[in-house]
């Protein structure tokens, strides 16, 4: 019991850092030319680190490939 405690706490916690990391992306993107690239990064999830590490906002990307292994790792240890 507590070992599903403690994974659905990690599944949780990964996910809503690779979505808060996602959103800061995106916003990095809006804020840099060409504009339109936030939105659609924010929709089409792998063109955000795509176009953030062509736009050289590195930290942010390494952020969130982190994140996403984290959580990919987390679900699949739920799914045990």
């Amino acid at each position: 019991m507590t070992r599903d405690v403690l994974v659905f706490g990690a599944t949780v916690f990964f996910f809503a850092v690779l979505v808060t990391i996602h959103v800061v992306l995106a916003m990095g993107l809006s804020r840099r030319g060409p504009r339109w690239r936030g939105p659609v990064a924010l929709l089409a999830v792998p063109l955000a680190p795509w176009w953030a590490w062509r736009a050289k906002m590195r930290v942010g990307v390494v952020l969130w490939i982190v994140a996403a292994v984290a959580y990919l790792i987390s679900v699949s240890l739920a799914l045990r």
